[in-house]
């Protein structure tokens, strides 16, 4: 089933809505508690968030992404990594107060939401984000960004304490991405079965 620019857009509004009232009901004395992700506060899953939201919404309407050069400008020799970028940019916000991140992360995820939904069926379809780990279609970066916000909901949620919020929408989005992402993942490994499923 393929999820069209429209349903997508309204599963990202609802699952950005959704982890935001996550942020909202979070007992403050819960946000220096460890989360499920290794080293991270859940004060820090929600930098983490922060960071990548405003280089999504910045990419998306073709900006500069200034935090992102800034990283990539402090390696001077080393090779750009997802994992030392996460670190850096949670680092740079590690003595932020959730409500600073939290404002933060939700004007970020708005902006990228309200230019996303600018785009066109070409735009939609074929334009090609030069995301972390390559370029990534527009429609694609939207699926990733509804997946991290639901795995990072649930990692917020875990931590804190919270019930887990689990609904249709963003977990088929989180599946279907996975499914999507296969071939790109066995090229990773230097596999290709050109003209088979799964």
């Amino acid at each position: 089933m393929t999820i069209t620019k429209d349903e997508l857009l309204a599963i990202a509004r609802h699952e950005r809505d959704a982890l935001g009232r996550t942020v909202q009901y979070t007992p403050p004395e819960r946000w220096e508690d460890d989360s499920p992700c290794e080293g991270w506060r859940v004060k820090d899953v929600l930098a983490h968030l922060a960071g990548n939201d405003v280089v999504a919404a910045a990419l998306v309407a073709e900006e500069p992404p200034a935090e992102l050069e800034e990283y990539r400008k402090s390696l001077g020799d080393q090779a750009f990594s997802r994992d030392g970028w996460n670190e850096w940019s949670v680092e740079r916000r590690r003595d932020a107060n959730p409500v600073s991140l939290g404002l933060e992360w939700g004007r970020a995820a708005d902006l990228f939401l309200a230019r996303a939904s600018q785009a066109g069926g070409g735009d939609w379809d074929d334009r090609e984000i030069d995301w972390m780990a390559g370029p990534l279609r527009l429609k694609y970066l939207v699926q990733v960004r509804v997946a991290e916000w639901w795995v990072h909901g649930e990692d917020i949620r875990e931590g804190a304490a919270l019930p887990p919020r689990v609904q249709h929408w963003p977990v088929y989005a989180v599946n279907d991405l996975a499914i999507r992402l296969l071939p790109y993942s066995l090229s990773q490994r230097g596999e290709s079965f050109p003209g088979k499923t799964v």
